[in-house]
């Protein structure tokens, strides 16, 4: 059941249940870094060397969440610190214990084979299936898909695209820059 309110309210009805925090997906880089190694540990020093040369911030500044390991290497999701510690304090304030903060890109279903695209009035955020995701306007956001299929394709399939959009959302632009790489492409309606 969908409900809206405050950060207080939800706060009240926080208590005793597991929270899950949606963070905007804009603020977050998911990328995938090749680490040759399974030892955790060892990933987790690697990482910010491994993916310094394509962060435009000091890796000193960023936090590095280690997801899950595929066939490109690991997911990861790349943030400023000072981010998580004002989402933290104004969550506190209302009450909030977040056991998990998910970029809103990562909420967005994964299917191989496919990119799936949330399109908003300003913002597309979008998901590939080897992990990699990302929030853009939608000028960004064509340019970003084009180069991150290119690349994909050099070593997986993907030939199909999901546009999920509310009624009021023209999608048409979208899905015909879409069908130009070459996905077949459905739409699917959000309902609430």
């Amino acid at each position: 059941r969908t409900q809206h309110g405050t950060l207080a309210e939800a706060g009240a009805q926080s208590h005793g249940r597991r929270v899950c925090v949606l963070i905007p997906g804009a603020d977050v880089s998911v990328l995938q870094a090749d680490v040759p190694t399974r030892n955790v540990q060892k990933v987790l020093q690697a990482l910010p060397f491994a993916l310094e040369d394509r962060l435009a911030e000091d890796v000193e500044e960023l936090h590095f969440a280690l997801g899950k390991r595929n066939d490109h290497g690991y997911t990861v999701a790349v943030l400023r610190r000072n981010h998580i510690i004002q989402w933290l304090a104004q969550l506190a304030d209302a009450g909030i214990t977040a056991d998990e903060l998910i970029p809103t890109t990562l909420a967005l279903p994964h299917q191989d084979n496919s990119v799936i695209v949330l399109q908003e009035h300003n913002e597309i955020l979008v998901s590939l299936p080897n992990g990699i995701a990302f929030s853009a306007d939608p000028a960004l956001a064509r340019t970003l898909i084009q180069r991150e299929l290119t690349g994909l394709r050099n070593t997986a399939v993907c030939d199909k695209a999901t546009i999920h959009a509310s009624d009021d959302v023209d999608t048409d632009e979208l899905a015909a820059f879409l069908e130009s790489l070459e996905l077949q492409v459905t739409r699917t309606p959000l309902s609430d």
